[in-house]
């Protein structure tokens, strides 16, 4: 990080992602407007929570609908 600011300055950088971001954002957007409409239901084991290595499940529900 301290070469990339060295090299082309704060601003710049800060320009820089902003619009990175910007981009994410209307990609993701433009994504989720494909998921059909329904309810949807997620589960997966995270080997590594960062804290721990004990394996942690998770789940997630979410629906689509306009």
């Amino acid at each position: 990080m301290h070469e990339l600011l060295a090299r082309y300055g704060a601003g710049y950088l800060d320009a820089a992602a902003s619009q990175l971001l910007n981009y994410s954002e209307r990609f993701m957007r433009a994504e989720i407007r494909e998921i059909p409409n329904g309810a949807y239901w997620a589960e997966d084991i995270m080997e590594d929570d960062g804290i721990t290595t004990r394996p942690t499940p998770c789940a997630s529900a979410g629906g689509a609908g306009r």
